[in-house]
């Protein structure tokens, strides 16, 4: 639903924000979800690897930024600390 942020009021941002906050989920619970998403997704296996290596590189540049401006939690939320066991 994020996709179309006027008719639903949130960007995709938003959305990974407040699943960090409303379910206790940390940066890295998130990554694993996108790449998770990646793999799930119909693409060619060839487009697949490729994508996957581009969010792989963009979600290292994003925690690089984010080292010390947040506190090291996805982008605006402070870390959380994940409750799976």
């Amino acid at each position: 639903g994020s996709g179309m942020p006027a008719i639903y009021g949130r960007t995709l941002t938003q959305e990974y924000d407040l699943l960090a906050e409303r379910l206790n989920h940390d940066a890295s619970d998130l990554q694993e979800m996108v790449l998770d998403a990646v793999n799930a997704s119909w693409l060619a296996e060839d487009e697949k690897a490729d994508l996957t290596e581009s969010v792989r590189e963009r979600l290292d540049s994003l925690a690089r930024e984010d080292t010390g401006a947040h506190h090291g939690g996805p982008r605006g939320t402070p870390e959380r600390k994940s409750t799976k066991r």
